[in-house]
């Protein structure tokens, strides 16, 4: 797990926090199902301070909102191939 400080997540007016991965690249789905799996199991060791747990949590919760967003836009995007070959947005 990357630590807040490495800079992964910018601030952008009127977004939410855009989470980055390692190379400064918005993290993929996958990357952010990763941390969030990562702060639940720190979450469940039972060995973090209770800031510690809140933080986890905060940014476990943060991570979910971003990755719901990041699915909604990639639902905005998929294409339905009709019949004569042509690409729709799919509605």
């Amino acid at each position: 797990m990357r630590k807040e400080t490495e800079g992964k997540k910018k601030k952008t007016s009127g977004e939410d926090a855009l989470f980055r991965n390692e190379d400064g690249e918005l993290m993929s789905v996958e990357e952010s199902f990763k941390e969030i799996e990562e702060r639940i199991a720190l979450l469940e060791n039972g060995e973090t301070t209770l800031e510690e747990s809140f933080r986890l949590f905060k940014e476990g919760m943060e991570l979910i909102r971003y990755t719901d967003t990041s699915i909604s836009s990639v639902e905005e995007q998929v294409r339905v191939i009709c019949e004569d070959g042509s690409m729709e947005d799919f509605e």
